[in-house]
């Protein structure tokens, strides 16, 4: 499942809110700042196969096209510059006739220190000063069918140019690397050969790195059995270039940043990261949440001195902690218009992607993002009102909000059925804000009255929100200088008395509904670019709990209509559980497991701190009763291994429970009565949330902790001596 997609900790009493501090900041979400496009319709596909970047200058590759009705093109590089922050086209540098293609390799560019290199057929050089460019001498000078002619694959890192040989040769070893050295006087070195670690030929080179003493490699296969997709890895050890490395890939991502390396790792998930100082193995693994064996990263990797870019349909940017650990710092969207492609090229905090458009996948742009000079975020606040204020919330005039108590359960509560009603979070002025709350209205004056959430509220004219309506709809607005606009409506029948969890994310130009953890609706709008959240109703009274603040957006991890195979590898399947995935002859999978012999366990998707898992699932059968064991389904969270997690149990004695496993051992956290039968559905929800557990039945908070015995690990379903299908298993990070 993939949702679609102020810098120091806020100052707020720990009596009053219930923090994820301590937990990895959430990554900031950025859109594009210009999207810029061919100079012509007939310049096409603006940067498919290769785009570098140096200052205001950028180098792309595009396709030519002389007729409008056929393939007959050329290859082109061409010149953008950057003046007063807007990107416009300046030149096109040079082209050539696809005729003369005689690679399975596409055309790349590499500029840097005023150097630009383009592995056209030849390749060519080029200096540029100020805003002059001229072709100098080009140190790969080999025709086609010589063992030593570079066609296709380049790299250039400002001093040493290197580029693969244009076809394999089984002698000298297969494709091989010739770099030369530039000199001051635009003369080059002699081309050293550097012999690839593949001599029978069934690798074809995709990307080449070189950063100082690294060289790597990545290249796909034509023959699986005998070599798979994988990356290479070169040292220069006392002048001499050794290989030190060979590791199945992707066969696309790899970038180097001596002395590291970056690769792809479809089967570890994330992006492995190897060092010479390591001995050229795995030091450290750059995760996302959506990093399993089905996400792999995409096939594009780029660094630069601070940042590792890795493009799929986002682009997630990594940073080094102080313990010279990577974390996952932002988020790059490319909007409501556009998909990302498949190339990117960054310098310092420039960074431009190919993008496609989303009405038609023929018209491609580049996206054009800045990074900001700090990618700090805000931290993530919980108000859970158990302390029993709500401190950090300041109410307008005419509202009720009170702390209410709910049973056992402490809720924040508006009680006046007259006027608007809002409640304003003081520390909360975001560009990107998601807001996630459980919803409870308790009563309605008249026929289309309201309770909702609201971001970017900047003041009582100026906002956007969505309402929850008793006239049976869920509708997203904005107000603009006091005129009410609705941007999208959906019917949902709303019922006093009934619990509903509702999020509103407004990122960049994005506003988008989830209810219940479904996505409900989302709309395009410019109109507010800031302002704080905030809890609001319209004649009418409601219990506001459980609301979580971030900075950034619902992070999606798993969603079993889009994985339902049950297999080792994304999926952690312990105990003596027979697992089946099978849609019943519906339109809806089901996950099945069907023995009643002992624990069966079933843990998908990825390691999170913050996490939310819901399902619906029911007993099919229970084993025969022994004494006074119990037997039961239900959701885990945090889970580590199978001594060490959470879990939400629907019981045969008539129970939920809340619990914990810590090294085997069994605490209780909570329970409550629930009739069970076998046959009855239930719709559970199981969060973790900084130190806070709660569990949900059927949309009602039914049991909750705060413990601290685990503060990350991953979500998913079990059972005991108990038969069960579930359908919609989901987990998310919001």
């Amino acid at each position: 499942m993939k949702f679609p997609t102020p810098i120091a900790p806020l100052a707020i009493l720990l009596a009053t809110v219930v923090s994820t501090a301590t937990a990895a900041p959430r990554p900031l979400v950025l859109q594009p700042a210009q999207v810029f496009t061919s100079p012509s319709s007939d310049y096409q596909y603006l940067g498919y196969s290769s785009i570098s970047i140096e200052g205001d200058w950028a180098l792309l590759t595009a396709e030519h096209h002389r007729s409008t009705t056929s393939w007959d093109y050329d290859d082109v590089a061409l010149v953008y510059h950057r003046v007063n922050g807007q990107w416009t086209f300046d030149r096109v540098l040079t082209s050539d006739y696809v005729g003369d293609f005689d690679s399975l390799v596409w055309p790349q560019v590499s500029l840097k220190n005023g150097i630009a290199a383009v592995s056209f057929n030849p390749l060519r050089v080029f200096k540029h000063t100020g805003s002059t460019w001229t072709e100098i001498s080009n140190p790969f000078t080999a025709g086609s069918g010589d063992p030593q002619h570079v066609y296709g694959v380049v790299r250039w890192d400002g001093s040493v140019l290197a580029a693969q040989v244009g076809k394999c040769f089984a002698n000298p070893g297969g494709w091989g690397t010739l770099m030369a050295t530039h000199n001051a006087d635009d003369s080059w070195t002699t081309p050293l050969y550097v012999p690839g670690e593949d001599p029978y030929c069934t690798l074809a080179p995709s990307i080449l790195a070189k950063s100082g003493n690294t060289l790597a490699m990545s290249a796909f296969t034509n023959d699986s059995e005998a070599e798979p997709d994988q990356f290479q890895v070169w040292r220069n050890r006392a002048g001499t270039w050794q290989p030190v490395l060979k590791v199945p890939s992707s066969g696309e991502a790899v970038a180097a940043r001596d002395p590291e390396v970056f690769a792809a790792q479809p089967h570890e998930g994330g992006i492995g990261v190897f060092r010479s100082d390591g001995d050229d193995q795995a030091v450290d693994r750059l995760l996302t949440p959506i990093d399993t064996i089905d996400a792999p990263p995409g096939p594009r990797i780029e660094v630069t001195s601070d940042y590792v870019f890795s493009l799929r349909g986002e682009i997630d940017v990594f940073t080094k902690d102080s313990a010279n650990r990577y974390q996952h710092a932002a988020v790059l969207l490319p909007g409501a218009t556009h998909n990302t492609g498949w190339t990117l090229g960054v310098d310092g905090r420039n960074l431009l992607a190919y993008g496609t458009s989303n009405t038609d996948s023929r018209i491609s742009d580049v996206l054009a993002f800045e990074l900001p000079a700090s990618l700090a975020t805000p931290a993530v606040q919980q108000f859970t009102f158990q302390a029993g204020n709500a401190n950090g919330w300041t109410p307008t005039a005419g509202s009720q909000f009170a702390v209410a108590t709910d049973g056992t359960n402490r809720v924040y509560r508006q009680s006046s059925l007259t006027g608007d009603a809002r409640a304003i979070l003081d520390d909360s002025d975001w560009t990107n804000a998601t807001v996630s709350a459980d919803i409870r209205p308790t009563a309605f004056s008249g026929s289309d009255r309201w309770v909702g959430l609201a971001t970017r509220y900047q003041d009582a004219a100026n906002f956007y929100y969505v309402t929850l309506r008793s006239s049976g709809s869920i509708q997203l607005r904005k107000v603009v200088n006091g005129v009410i606009t609705t941007l999208a409506t959906q019917p949902l029948a709303v019922t006093a008395g009934q619990n509903y969890r509702v999020t509103l994310e407004s990122l960049g130009t994005t506003q988008v509904v989830f209810v219940n953890g479904v996505f409900a609706m989302t709309a395009e709008d410019s109109s507010l670019t800031h302002g704080r959240t905030a809890l609001m109703d319209y004649r009418a009274s409601v219990d506001f709990d459980n609301v979580f603040v971030q900075p950034s957006m619902l992070y999606g991890i798993f969603d079993i209509n889009g994985n339902c195979n049950i297999y080792p590898g994304p999926w952690i399947l312990t105990g003596s559980g027979s697992w089946d995935c099978d849609s019943k002859g519906t339109n809806t999978l089901f996950l099945i497991q069907s023995s009643t012999a002992g624990d069966a366990r079933a843990i998908p998707g990825a390691e999170t701190d913050d996490q939310v898992a819901q399902a619906r699932g029911r007993a099919t059968a229970f084993a025969a009763a022994s004494g006074t064991q119990e037997r039961w389904f239900g959701l885990a969270s945090r889970y580590h291994d199978a001594s060490n997690f959470y879990y939400l149990s629907i019981r045969s004695s008539n129970q939920v429970s809340l619990r914990k496993v810590v090294n085997g051992t069994i605490t209780v956290l909570a329970s409550a009565p629930l009739t069970v039968a076998t046959g009855t559905w239930f719709d559970l929800r199981l969060e973790s949330l900084g130190s806070e557990v709660r569990g949900y039945v059927n949309g009602k908070l039914m049991v909750q902790a705060h413990d601290t015995a685990f503060a990350k690990g991953r979500s998913g379903v079990l059972t005991y001596k108990t038969a069960a299908e579930y359908s919609g298993l989901k987990t998310y990070r919001p």
